[in-house]
């Protein structure tokens, strides 16, 4: 087997998404591997592919969920807020601050260049993190993920790409090596 036990009854709609999903194996594995899971884990960019999933694995651990859109927060907020899932309203430029230690941190936020100044900010302060449609900081900002992490590893949606199933996720991680993952998208339907 190549990944987790999956989520009973959870709808994996990476490929009815419009790409927007393509995440969603890899931030599962991410979560459910983690051996720190006694810390937090921190999403940056909040959405119905992944808001949904990290709260449904997440168990005791606390969640915090940002987003910079204060209407798309509202949305994710409303279902699931609670003593454990925590939501911020931040900047793009605060979205790389946060301090503490993180099992998993998702990176996902709307401006590419926020995108980069997380993954370089969190390099120490995560077992592993998810930064969904890479493919986009490796073309067009010229990212070499081993400047920043040890361990790194692209998955590449089903295909045909890029558009039927959207981008590629890379797994980061200075603690764990990730690249012996492997991830079967056919595994999760």
């Amino acid at each position: 087997m190549t990944h987790s036990p999956l989520i009973p009854g959870f709808n994996w709609d990476f490929q009815n998404s419009c790409g927007y999903g393509t995440h969603q194996p890899v931030l599962y594995e991410a979560i459910k591997r983690s051996t720190l899971d006694k810390f937090p884990i921190l999403e940056l960019g909040c959405g119905q592919f992944s808001t949904d999933l990290i709260h449904r694995l997440a168990k005791d651990r606390q969640i915090i969920s940002v987003d910079s859109d204060a209407g798309w927060l509202d949305s994710c907020r409303k279902i699931h807020e609670g003593p454990t899932h925590e939501f911020k309203l931040c900047s793009f430029e605060e979205m790389s601050t946060f301090t503490g230690i993180f099992s998993v941190i998702f990176v996902d936020q709307g401006l590419w260049e926020s995108r980069l100044e997380s993954i370089k900010a969190y390099k120490n302060n995560a077992e592993f993190v998810v930064l969904h449609d890479s493919d986009y900081l490796v073309r067009e900002l010229g990212v070499n993920f081993s400047d920043y992490y040890k361990y790194h590893k692209t998955f590449m949606p089903l295909q045909p790409y890029p558009y039927v199933t959207g981008p590629p996720t890379t797994i980061l991680s200075n603690f764990s090596n990730v690249t012996r993952w492997e991830i079967n998208y056919e595994d999760y339907k």
